[in-house]
Protein backbone atom coordinates (compact mmCIF):
# COMPACT_ATOMS: atom_id res chain seq x y z
CA UNK A 1 0.00 0.00 0.00
CA UNK A 2 1.16 3.51 -0.76
CA UNK A 3 1.76 5.30 2.55
CA UNK A 4 1.30 9.00 3.22
CA UNK A 5 4.20 11.05 4.64
CA UNK A 6 4.69 10.14 8.31
CA UNK A 7 2.39 7.12 8.06
CA UNK A 8 3.30 3.65 9.36
CA UNK A 9 1.38 0.36 9.12
CA UNK A 10 0.48 -0.98 12.58
CA UNK A 11 -1.37 -4.10 11.37
CA UNK A 12 -2.66 -5.69 8.17
CA UNK A 13 -4.94 -8.64 7.48
CA UNK A 14 -6.41 -10.47 4.48
CA UNK A 15 -10.14 -9.67 4.21
CA UNK A 16 -12.88 -9.30 1.63
CA UNK A 17 -14.81 -6.15 0.83
CA UNK A 18 -17.87 -6.37 -1.44
CA UNK A 19 -16.91 -10.01 -2.15
CA UNK A 20 -13.47 -8.97 -3.44
CA UNK A 21 -10.29 -10.24 -1.79
CA UNK A 22 -7.77 -7.75 -0.49
CA UNK A 23 -5.86 -6.49 2.53
CA UNK A 24 -7.11 -4.27 5.34
CA UNK A 25 -4.44 -1.96 6.79
CA UNK A 26 -4.48 -0.16 10.13
CA UNK A 27 -1.97 2.70 10.20
CA UNK A 28 -1.22 5.48 12.63
CA UNK A 29 -3.44 7.78 10.47
CA UNK A 30 -6.14 5.71 8.78
CA UNK A 31 -7.85 2.43 8.05
CA UNK A 32 -7.33 1.46 4.40
CA UNK A 33 -8.27 -1.49 2.20
CA UNK A 34 -6.57 -2.46 -1.07
CA UNK A 35 -7.54 -5.11 -3.61
CA UNK A 36 -5.01 -7.92 -3.92
CA UNK A 37 -1.96 -6.91 -5.95
CA UNK A 38 -2.94 -3.20 -5.85
CA UNK A 39 -1.17 -0.41 -3.98
CA UNK A 40 -3.85 2.31 -4.05
CA UNK A 41 -6.60 1.98 -1.42
CA UNK A 42 -10.16 1.35 -2.60
CA UNK A 43 -11.44 2.33 0.86
CA UNK A 44 -9.77 4.68 3.32
CA UNK A 45 -11.07 6.24 6.52
CA UNK A 46 -9.10 8.65 8.66
CA UNK A 47 -9.20 7.77 12.36
CA UNK A 48 -10.82 11.09 13.28
CA UNK A 49 -13.74 10.36 10.91
CA UNK A 50 -14.64 7.00 12.49
CA UNK A 51 -17.85 7.22 14.52
CA UNK A 52 -18.47 3.63 15.45
CA UNK A 53 -16.65 0.44 14.63
CA UNK A 54 -19.15 -2.43 14.85
CA UNK A 55 -18.30 -6.11 15.07
CA UNK A 56 -20.42 -9.07 14.07
CA UNK A 57 -21.94 -11.12 16.86
CA UNK A 58 -23.01 -14.09 14.76
CA UNK A 59 -20.71 -17.08 14.44
CA UNK A 60 -21.40 -17.37 10.70
CA UNK A 61 -19.04 -14.58 9.60
CA UNK A 62 -16.33 -12.55 11.30
CA UNK A 63 -16.99 -8.96 10.18
CA UNK A 64 -16.02 -5.39 10.97
CA UNK A 65 -18.29 -2.50 9.96
CA UNK A 66 -16.76 0.97 10.16
CA UNK A 67 -19.30 3.80 10.38
CA UNK A 68 -17.68 7.09 9.46
CA UNK A 69 -18.41 10.49 7.99
CA UNK A 70 -16.47 13.20 6.23
CA UNK A 71 -17.47 16.70 7.31
CA UNK A 72 -17.97 19.19 4.48
CA UNK A 73 -16.35 22.61 4.88
CA UNK A 74 -19.17 24.40 3.03
CA UNK A 75 -21.92 23.45 5.48
CA UNK A 76 -23.41 20.75 3.24
CA UNK A 77 -24.72 17.54 4.85
CA UNK A 78 -22.17 15.09 6.13
CA UNK A 79 -21.37 12.13 3.89
CA UNK A 80 -21.73 8.88 5.87
CA UNK A 81 -20.12 5.60 4.87
CA UNK A 82 -20.11 2.16 6.44
CA UNK A 83 -17.79 -0.28 4.70
CA UNK A 84 -17.97 -3.90 5.90
CA UNK A 85 -14.86 -6.11 5.91
CA UNK A 86 -15.10 -9.91 6.25
CA UNK A 87 -12.47 -12.41 7.41
CA UNK A 88 -12.73 -15.72 5.56
CA UNK A 89 -10.40 -17.97 7.56
CA UNK A 90 -11.75 -21.45 8.28
CA UNK A 91 -10.62 -21.08 11.89
CA UNK A 92 -13.19 -18.67 13.36
CA UNK A 93 -11.15 -18.09 16.52
CA UNK A 94 -8.13 -17.02 14.47
CA UNK A 95 -10.32 -14.75 12.32
CA UNK A 96 -11.87 -13.21 15.43
CA UNK A 97 -8.41 -12.61 16.92
CA UNK A 98 -7.33 -10.88 13.68
CA UNK A 99 -10.42 -8.66 13.70
CA UNK A 100 -9.86 -7.51 17.29
CA UNK A 101 -6.50 -6.02 16.25
CA UNK A 102 -8.43 -3.40 14.31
Amino acid sequence: MILQPGEAVKHSSKTTYKKTEGTLYFTNKRLAWCKLEEQTPTVEVLHEHVHTPKVSTSAAKIMLKVVSSTPESNGEPVEATAPVFVWKQADKEAANAERTKF
